[in-house]
């Protein structure tokens, strides 16, 4: 049987997937506006930087894109790794591939190595991953070191952008919340579950999760209220103008949730843009783990849903008989299919309402910016 780092599995397959797709988005779109297009990608739990069989993992991914874009950006990447042994792997991997020389390795924890970065960085445009395989960096670095570096003052955007991408491990909240429950009378066992739960403290900004933890809930709905929670939190703490976008990972297709991967940023298009590519990542993904799907004639599929949920939620807003631009109502418009459809299932409903009179204007172009206009019947008189 393979190891966990033999090949990447289901879940690390449209991880990576999502990743690609979205760094070479964000650093072609920040970087214009970045002296020389320089623009920062950390990776905090960076890992070996490949498969035992090759296949790249999230360092060699960053590594692509930056080689990829070097003619018009000039993308940094800093990796780094606490385990000595996986290490001296990532070095070796990182010098081997092409575009290393946009790479610095750095063997140590985040948590001690995050400032020192951050001064390398400057200015810089900054994508932050922290991709562990427990729990990940502290609450008060996330939100008082990592997003702070771009705030908002009079409703605009002030320091350099910033985006941070958090894997919400469900594995390594049970794992070490348990530790709270602990039974023991061996005082070694329980200074260790002690050190932990004070870790989780830290990784959860404070306390309030172990009245949840202690609760009747079920393991699973106590991992979901924990992770809301701290979503929660993180969103206050950080202030105005920051959003996320949560997305539940599985090993396949339809399986349980083992992570959620979450987006937090500042940008208004971040979401749309995200949204894209984590639609273009799960099709990717689902023929990994299915791959006879392409092989079996399909008289239904899913986005034949996603197409009339779709059209349901533009039904119900043009009947509000208000004007209004898709991107500014854009999970009012995807509902539950967020996530799931993108643009181009976007495009066919909005045809749909057109065709059937709901909309004065036939979908074209980008659709990020597309006005939802009612048609007469529609718009209130006055």
């Amino acid at each position: 049987m393979a190891s966990f780092f033999s090949e990447p599995q289901g879940a690390a397959i449209f991880k990576h997937e999502l990743l690609k797709r979205y760094i070479a988005i964000y650093v072609s779109k920040v970087g214009r506006f970045s002296p020389g297009g320089r623009v920062a990608y950390l990776d905090g739990f960076a890992g070996a930087g490949s498969y035992e069989d090759g296949s790249p993992g999230s360092p060699a991914l960053a590594l692509a894109t930056a080689e990829a874009l070097s003619s018009v950006r000039d993308l940094r990447c800093y990796f780094v790794e606490r385990d000595t042994g996986t290490y001296k792997k990532l070095a070796d991997n990182v010098a081997r591939a092409p575009g290393a020389d946009h790479a610095r390795v750095v063997h140590g924890d985040i948590s001690e190595e995050l400032d020192r970065i951050l001064g390398e960085v400057s200015d810089a445009p900054l994508f932050a991953f922290l991709d562990p395989f427990g729990l990940g960096l502290p609450f008060d670095q996330l939100v008082g070191r990592l997003m702070t570096r771009s705030t908002r003052k009079a409703g605009r955007r002030v320091g350099p952008s910033t985006e941070v991408m958090v894997n919400f491990v469900h594995a390594g909240i049970y794992r070490t919340a348990g530790k709270l429950k602990l039974s023991s009378a061996n005082p070694i066992q329980v200074a260790a579950a002690a050190a932990t739960i004070a870790e989780v403290n830290t990784n959860l900004g404070g306390t309030w999760w172990q009245e949840i933890w202690r609760s009747r809930l079920l393991v699973a709905d106590r991992v979901t209220a924990i992770r809301d929670g701290y979503l929660q939190r993180v969103m206050h703490e950080a202030g105005s103008g920051w959003s996320y976008f949560q997305v539940p990972v599985s090993d396949t297709w339809r399986g349980k949730t083992i992570y959620d991967l979450v987006l937090l940023t500042q940008h208004e298009q971040g979401i749309w843009f995200f949204n894209e590519s984590v639609s273009l990542a799960r099709g990717v993904f689902r023929q990994e783990v299915e791959p006879g799907l392409a092989l079996t004639p399909q008289l239904w599929g899913p986005e034949d849903e996603w197409h009339d949920v779709i059209v349901a939620n533009l039904r119900d807003l043009v009947r509000q008989g208000t004007r209004f631009r898709v991107f500014d109502r854009l999970t009012d418009v995807y509902g539950e299919t967020l996530g799931a459809a993108r643009q181009t299932h976007l495009r066919k409903a909005l045809q749909r309402v057109y065709d059937e009179d709901l909309i004065t204007l036939r979908p074209k172009g980008d659709l990020m910016n597309f006005a939802v206009v009612p048609t007469a019947r529609h718009t209130p008189s006055h």
